[in-house]
């Protein structure tokens, strides 16, 4: 009977181990995930902050290219009036 006994001793250790080896898996996984899941909001917090600087940026450079086309086609604009002017001086001349 004392071996009988022993086994079952023996079991419910094992099974207490087992447990007890379970919670902490799940402990450690837990960690884990919340680890990652940080790291990912602060990955995507990070390119957000990028993105936004470079929309900025795109746009700056942008309205800076739209000045200067605007610029530029007054420039034209007001070269040609010039030369239409300058031609009907040199026909009625």
């Amino acid at each position: 009977m004392n071996t009988r006994q022993d086994i079952q001793i023996t079991y419910g250790k094992i099974k207490e181990a087992e447990t007890e080896v379970h919670d902490i898996h799940e402990h450690y996984v837990d960690e884990l995930k919340a680890r990652h899941m940080q790291q990912l909001r602060d990955i995507e917090s990070a390119f957000q902050e990028e993105r936004e600087k470079i929309d900025a940026e795109y746009q700056r450079r942008s309205n800076a290219a739209n000045a200067d086309f605007e610029q530029t086609h007054q420039q034209i604009q007001a070269q040609l009036a010039q030369t239409a002017a300058a031609i009907r001086w040199m026909v009625s001349s």
